[in-house]
């Protein structure tokens, strides 16, 4: 699993992440709204549960410390250790006992936990760091750590191939009007702009964000677009630590084939004023 997500990125990659999610203001950070939803979904998991215990697949300290506040034993699993304690320093509960982390493989979760010892298991868009043929193996692994009946809770970019291509006009008016964010035009840009075809990898089902990255700053120079000033800082720190970052997205009728085969699906949860949660919903897949 390293070589699929911390190998390749810059050294200080999660000292830059952790510096700006300090101010909960980090690229990837999920927003209020998006936490919203996590929470919906992990209450309604863990209802009726005495003690009840989450694994987060990553550090993401949002969810961490949502899993914390309402009353869950947390494990944090991920394979760099230094984002754990990166990640760990800027959260709310850090020092709370049932803050916990462990630097593991997600592909092996199986065979290093207790098998059906987690009522929940959360992820912030984790599984899209990951090449696709790896995806059976890391929902069978999540299956299996997840008790009779319990939840795997993610938000999980899909590809609509029938969504419409956009342009640099109608890509600035979605940020204008707040459908789409500084992060997620980048995003957006690799798989939903005219720009996919060179930028989006069909057999690989991969971007390779600092494509994206390039070309958005070229027009960022050009004024052929436009952010506003605390926005191209939030960019300029993007530039510096994402761009050998992979977003693999698939059709939402092949993940779901995947995810059938140990889950029912129970909810697809989006944030309407979101445009990116049309294709990046949270997701609420209950254990078969």
């Amino acid at each position: 699993m390293q070589k699929h997500t911390k190998i390749g990125l810059k050294r200080n990659w999660s000292e830059i992440s952790a510096a700006s999610r300090a101010k909960r203001k980090a690229s990837s950070a999920p927003l209020p709204l998006e936490v919203k939803k996590y929470e919906i979904a992990l209450r309604a998991a863990i209802k009726g549960k005495k003690e009840p215990k989450v694994m987060i697949l990553g550090a993401t300290p949002e969810l961490r410390d949502l899993a914390i506040k309402l009353g869950c034993t947390c494990l944090a699993v991920d394979v760099s250790l230094d984002m754990l304690v990166k990640m760990t320093a800027v959260m709310k509960y850090q020092d709370d006992p049932k803050n916990l982390t462990a630097r593991a493989d997600w592909l092996k979760l199986g065979e290093i936990f207790k098998r059906g010892g987690f009522n929940a298991v959360l992820a912030d868009a984790s599984l899209n760091n990951v090449p696709h043929q790896l995806y059976p193996a890391a929902l069978k692994n999540i299956w299996q750590v997840l008790s009779p009946g319990g939840e795997f809770i993610t938000k999980h970019f899909v590809y609509l191939y029938d969504k419409p291509k956009d342009g640099i006009v109608e890509m600035q008016k979605k940020y204008d009007s707040g459908h789409l964010n500084w992060l997620w035009l980048v995003i957006h840009l690799g798989v939903y702009s005219r720009w996919q075809p060179r930028l989006y990898d069909e057999k690989a089902k991969r971007y390779l964000v600092g494509g994206g990255i390039k070309l958005l700053d070229r027009w960022l120079k050009t004024k052929k677009f436009r952010f506003t000033r605390q926005d191209l800082e939030k960019f300029a720190n993007l530039k510096v630590h994402a761009g050998n970052v992979n977003h693999v997205v698939i059709a939402e009728n092949e993940w779901l084939k995947l995810v059938k085969k140990y889950f029912a699906v129970i909810d697809r949860l989006v944030v309407k004023k979101y445009e990116w949660m049309e294709y990046g919903p949270v997701w609420r897949f209950k254990k078969k």
